[in-house]
């Protein structure tokens, strides 16, 4: 691994007058989580109400047979996708009957990581060290060596010598249904395609087995150096299949398609899943899915509103760096400052969106808040009179 370090110095002016311009960005970042927040609560109920109301509508199928009446309803059908397309990789002679294909290719790149560390200095300044490492390593994706900031000696291929692919059958069906490429894409259930000599090309390659625990998956080596020893811009192609299989699906009866069920709410309803899945499992899923990705956004939107007080701060900790141990406390009691304010104005936030969308469980959480904040005040009264 080889590895660069610059050390750059920045007075106490220049650190003020950058800081003095990081308020208004701080600024923007809180707003930002504000919108955010409230955005998400919103989001959140009107898609668990939507998911409410369509496992209410829902029409499970005993067999997925066209049946006219069932025109515009959402309805629920389990059975098997099947189609008689053969998908193809004509440079690898790979045919599949399946749902999907998809060839990966993998180069051996040079890889740029970077470690910064800074240094109060006496008076305000600040020295920051930068180190720069380079190494080898297996990528899917194409690394710009043009970024480098030590580029002689790292460079790396302008392209890959084979692309990645993603193929899909368009003649697909579960019953008497065809299923639409909003279907297709929410099927991802990759498994490896096991090659054989056959699928080697005619400049050569090499089949290499690196995963014990995946037998179907192998991969194909080719390039200048070897399996062990490999140079830069050495690849290994490897292929994965979606094959005709069992699954259930949620979606609004189309004729004899399907396509995606919109609610009062303006929710969309499709839901696919492999297996014989029930409806009430189906929904039970998406609606544990809903609440992950609401309690990921709350986190999101905090962490954002967190950062956007500390960047509004940095004018404050940046004139207490004058002296760097003075500069330290007040940094840790912004943080410890910015943590609170955060959380309250979260709950706040969060608590009058469900007001407004939900008033009684909107009450509780800023009554959390109120009690939250009188503790702190109570806290603080208490250490003043200390």
């Amino acid at each position: 691994m080889n590895r660069y370090t610059e050390v750059t110095r920045e007075s106490w002016l220049s650190r003020l007058g950058n800081s003095f311009k990081n308020t208004f960005g701080g600024i923007i970042l809180f707003l930002g989580a504000i919108v955010l927040l409230w955005w998400n609560e919103g989001r959140a109920v009107k898609t668990a109400k939507g998911l409410e109301e369509g496992s209410e509508q829902v029409l499970v199928l005993d067999e997925p047979v066209f049946d006219e009446k069932n025109n515009d309803k959402l309805i629920h059908l389990q059975g098997l996708i099947n189609t008689q397309e053969t998908l193809v990789d004509h440079q690898f002679n790979i045919n599949v009957q399946a749902i999907k294909l998809k060839r990966t290719v993998e180069m051996y790149q040079w890889k740029e990581t970077s470690k910064t560390s800074t240094q109060k200095k006496v008076g305000g300044g600040k020295e920051t060290t930068k180190e720069y490492s380079y190494e080898k390593t297996w990528s899917s994706k194409l690394i710009n060596s043009n970024q480098f900031e030590y580029r002689q000696g790292h460079e790396n291929p302008n392209s890959l010598p084979y692309d990645n692919i993603a193929l899909f059958a368009t003649n697909l069906f579960l019953g008497d249904f065809s299923m639409t490429e909003d279907i297709i894409a929410q099927i991802d259930n990759y498994e490896g395609i096991k090659l054989t000599e056959k699928n080697v090309p005619a400049d050569g390659g090499v089949i290499i087995q690196e995963s014990e625990n995946d037998q179907t998956l192998s991969k194909m080596f080719l390039g200048s150096g070897s399996t062990s020893t490999p140079q830069i811009g050495d690849v290994k192609v490897s292929f994965y299949q979606i094959p005709c299989g069992e699954y259930s699906i949620i979606a609004q009866q189309n004729n004899k398609s399907l396509k995606p069920f919109k609610t009062s709410t303006e929710t969309t309803i499709l839901i696919v899943s492999p297996g014989d899945v029930s409806a009430k499992e189906m929904f039970e899923n998406a609606i544990r899915s809903n609440t992950v990705l609401t309690w990921a956004l709350r986190f999101v939107g905090f962490g954002i509103m967190f950062f956007g007080l500390l960047t509004m701060a940095s004018l404050l900790t940046t004139i207490a760096d004058v002296v760097p141990l003075f500069g330290s406390i007040v940094n840790l009691g912004m943080k410890v400052f910015a943590g609170v304010v955060s959380f309250l104005t979260a709950m706040l936030v969060i608590g009058i969106a469900w007001i407004y969308y939900r008033p009684l469980l909107g009450g509780i959480l800023i009554a959390v808040g109120i009690v939250t904040s009188l503790f702190f005040y109570k806290k603080s009264l208490d250490s003043k009179s200390i």
